[in-house]
């Protein structure tokens, strides 16, 4: 029993004991040890009632139960009242962020240093328990940071203005509670730890780590898969910029190119039929088989690096008579350059004074969007409304896919025009909305990024780091295998 007892300050310095520490000690040295002590039942670790029955024949026993009962309510009395609301310090704090990291103490009740005392069903179990985490909830935390305790779970609270605040103020408040540990003979449990956000909205939420390593388990490099709780973060952070939340750092003030919604559509009674014709070339043949005597306007898109233009140039009599450059900001698609492109040469077809006019495009891809059945981009509903338009007007467009660098003179100066505008075009983007395609990837890279942190910081995997040191390389390269078993 002394010994159990002495457990209880494991750090073997009085000087820096606590008013319940010292009664321990006290109770300690009052309890019999060694050849004066009298044998237990061997039940007695199961329970320390002095009220118990099984213990009236030895009432040594009984008095070493009753005093221990009697010293516990001042243990609780010493134990700190430093205890927390979460949810209500989270609603009430004027932090602009509060997050929550869920500890959980491995094999607390296997590992503390009196074992027998803290078995199931002992009545001074939670008291002796409470006496050790105390220490835990009296360490120094730098300010904004709280903790709350139940049995071996701990949450930790961490106030912050900002997501590199929260980094910071977590890992002083985790490395403080790991030397803790350290001391008291106790580890932490990565499996079952975890964090959230229950103030603000972070893009990507903090990775709480201790110095030893990552708490979250490592993703199965192998599998060629995402972590889950990684996956799970692409999937809340994609909703985020569905709704029109900024894509963090990357793109702000620009918005992401969304479907139109069903109820903005025409009725398709209201709609032209509109189709489009494939030539291989427009030699003098093919102009008298097609009658194409109106207007001609070619149009182009062209992506060089991270720089994206498109253009169109009007052509009468075989010449040249005017022309148009467009700049795209540099997250656009070479898609939504040729889009663009044809949907300005539908506008100008509207706002002009032509009965006919016939439009060239050498990306097939965005005449099939255009006169499909049934599309919900937002040019391509522009570019049909344009040409409702012009057939109540009296007016028509053709629409035309002819060869890329077939040697069509129109559609060669359309691509030289489109290089001209990706290269040297300075001026504001005529179209700066980013694709869905373009916010994925983003979200993808900030995850491989996480991910690798984590599986360089593991402790785990040290074979698969020498053939794979990072977790790109190893996905391109297992995404072309086979595995077997």
């Amino acid at each position: 029993m002394s010994g159990m007892l002495r457990a209880l300050c494991p750090d073997d310095y009085p000087a820096g004991d606590s008013g319940y520490h010292r009664l321990v000690r006290i109770a300690a040295t009052l309890v019999p040890s060694g050849k004066d002590a009298r044998p237990q039942d061997g039940d007695r670790s199961q329970g320390l009632s002095p009220d118990d029955p099984t213990s009236s024949s030895r009432k040594g026993n009984r008095e070493d139960a009753r005093m221990l009962l009697e010293l516990a309510p001042g243990l609780r009395d010493g134990i700190s009242k430093n205890q927390h609301d979460i949810l209500g310090v989270s609603r009430g704090s004027a932090a602009k962020y509060v997050q929550l990291i869920f500890l959980d103490i491995s094999g607390a009740f296997d590992n503390a240093w009196w074992p027998m005392v803290l078995t199931k069903g002992s009545v001074l179990g939670p008291a002796l328990w409470n006496v050790l985490l105390d220490d835990l909830l009296r360490l120094p935390f730098p300010t904004g940071v709280k903790t709350v305790a139940y049995a071996d779970d701990v949450t930790v609270l961490v106030e912050a203005s900002s997501r590199a605040e929260i980094d910071r103020r977590s890992a002083q408040a985790l490395d403080l509670m790991q030397d803790w540990g350290r001391r008291s003979r106790l580890a932490f449990a990565p499996a079952k730890s975890c964090n959230m956000t229950v103030k603000g909205r972070l893009q990507r939420p903090p990775i709480i780590r201790m110095s030893e390593g990552p708490w979250e388990v490592v993703g199965l490099i192998l599998l060629r898969l995402l972590p889950l709780n990684i996956r799970v973060r692409e999937a809340a952070w994609l909703y985020e910029v569905k709704r029109g939340k900024d894509l963090e750092d990357t793109i702000v003030d620009r918005e992401l190119e969304t479907p139109v919604y069903f109820s903005d559509l025409s009725h398709p009674a209201h709609v032209p039929e509109i189709g489009y014709e494939s030539v291989e070339d427009l030699d003098s043949q093919t102009m008298d088989r097609l009658a194409v005597v109106a207007p001609q306007i070619f149009t182009d898109g062209n992506r060089i690096e991270s720089k994206i233009g498109a253009a169109l140039t009007e052509w009468r009599g075989g010449e040249e008579t005017w022309y148009s450059t467009l700049r795209l900001d540099r997250f656009c698609t070479v898609f939504q350059a040729e889009m663009f492109a044809l949907q300005r040469a539908i506008r100008r077809v509207k706002n002009g004074k032509d009965g006919l006019v016939n439009i060239f495009s050498d990306s097939k891809s965005s005449l099939e969007v255009l006169t499909g059945p049934r599309t919900y981009h937002p040019l391509v509903l522009e570019a049909r409304r344009d040409i409702s338009e012009i057939v109540a007007e009296g007016k028509a467009v053709r629409l035309f896919w002819v060869r890329a660098h077939a040697g069509i003179a129109g559609n060669e100066r359309a691509d030289e025009l489109a290089r001209r505008a990706t290269l040297s075009k300075k001026t504001e983007a005529e179209y700066n909305r980013f694709p869905l395609s373009h916010a994925k990837k983003v979200i993808r890279v900030a995850s491989l990024e996480e991910w690798q942190q984590r599986y360089a910081e593991g402790s785990t995997g040290v074979i698969t780091k020498c053939f794979f040191p990072r977790v790109k390389q190893a996905y391109r390269v297992l995404r072309n295998m086979d595995m077997t078993s």
